[in-house]
């Protein structure tokens, strides 16, 4: 048995033994403060769980926006080295005669192979 349900269950007995008290009595007094104390408890259980879950919800978001991050990144890398790569094998294919002699053939070469 989960300590929440015991302490729930405990409070609720509490209540039901308070019922029947004389109110103003010693006895009545100890009780409420007792019962008092567990309801403390069963608060800050709540608000434990409560903090737990939003941290775990933070956690996941955190993995997915990271994921996302990596794969914009990944794709920023990979569709201009293949666009480049395409480009220059169509310059490559249409100037067969080994000599480039269009502006984009020469600019896919010079992106391909920059000179310093």
């Amino acid at each position: 048995m989960k300590i929440e349900t015991m302490l729930h269950d405990e409070i609720e007995q509490k209540l039901e033994k308070l019922k029947n008290m004389e109110v103003g009595s010693e006895e009545y007094k100890n009780a409420v403060e007792g019962l008092t104390k567990l309801l403390d408890r069963a608060i800050e259980l709540d608000k434990h769980n409560v903090e737990h879950q939003e941290k775990l919800d933070a956690r996941e978001d955190e993995n997915k926006d990271r994921l996302i991050r990596n794969i914009l990144s990944g794709l920023g890398i990979a569709i201009p080295a293949g666009l480049t790569i395409w480009g220059t094998l169509k310059s490559l294919k249409f100037e067969e005669t080994g000599t480039v002699t269009t502006l984009v053939g020469r600019g896919f070469i010079n992106k391909l192979l920059p000179r310093k």
